[in-house]
C-alpha cells in the first residue's frame, strides 16, 4: 500500500506516501497496490482486495509529483479480472492502458485514460498458451514487456515480449 519515488542517478529516496490507498478504497476492501505505469504526468496503478471471498480489481490514479491519490479510480469487471489485476502498462503513444487478469489469461484489455478509462478493446494472444502471474509491464519502443512470477527453481523468471497489434507473444 506504499508509492516511493527514487532518483534514479544514485538510487536515494525522493519521497514516500505509505498511505497510498485512499480510506475509500480501504473501506470497500481494497489492500493492495500491484503493477504500476507512469503517463502523462500520473501514475496509473493496478489495485486488489479480496473482501467477503470475492475479489475486486480496478485502477488507482495517482499525482507523479506528490504522489498522492487524485480520486480517480475506475473499477474492472469482475466478469474479466475475477482473480485480481496484478498488472497495468499505459502505452505513451496511445494512453492506452493495457492489463489483464492475474492467472491463465488468454487475453489483455485495452482501455483509453485519455477517456475515462473507456473500454477500447480486447487483444486475443498467440504464440504462448497463456499469460499466467504476470507481476508487471512497461513499454519499450512500442512493445510491451510482461514479467512473469512462473512457479519454477527461483533461478529465472520470463519477459515476454508482446505486439499490441497482433496479439503474438514471445
Amino acid at each position: 500500500t506504499v508509492i516511493a519515488k527514487y532518483n534514479m542517478d544514485k538510487m536515494e529516496l525522493v519521497d514516500i506516501n505509505f498511505m497510498a490507498l485512499p480510506h475509500s478504497l480501504m473501506e470497500r476492501g481494497f489492500n493492495h497496490i500491484g503493477g504500476i505505469s507512469y503517463y502523462n504526468g500520473k501514475i496509473y496503478a493496478s489495485v486488489e482486495g479480496e473482501p467477503d471471498d470475492k475479489y475486486f480489481a480496478g485502477i488507482a490514479v495517482y499525482d507523479a509529483k506528490t504522489l498522492k491519490a487524485t480520486g480517480d479510480f475506475y473499477d474492472l469487471p469482475f466478469e474479466e479480472f475475477d482473480d485480481g489485476v496484478p498488472w497495468c502498462a499505459v502505452d505513451p503513444e496511445t494512453g492506452y492502458l493495457y492489463c489483464s487478469k492475474w492467472s491463465d489469461a488468454k487475453k489483455l484489455l485495452v482501455y483509453d485514460t485519455n477517456d475515462r478509462m473507456e473500454f477500447v478493446r480486447e487483444i486475443e494472444i498467440s504464440g504462448v498458451d497463456r499469460l499466467h502471474r504476470i507481476q508487471g509491464g512497461e513499454f519499450y519502443n512500442g512493445t510491451l514487456y510482461l514479467s512473469e512470477d512462473i512457479e519454477d527453481n527461483g533461478t529465472f523468471k520470463n519477459i515476454l515480449a508482446v505486439n499490441v497489434h497482433t496479439g503474438d507473444v514471445t
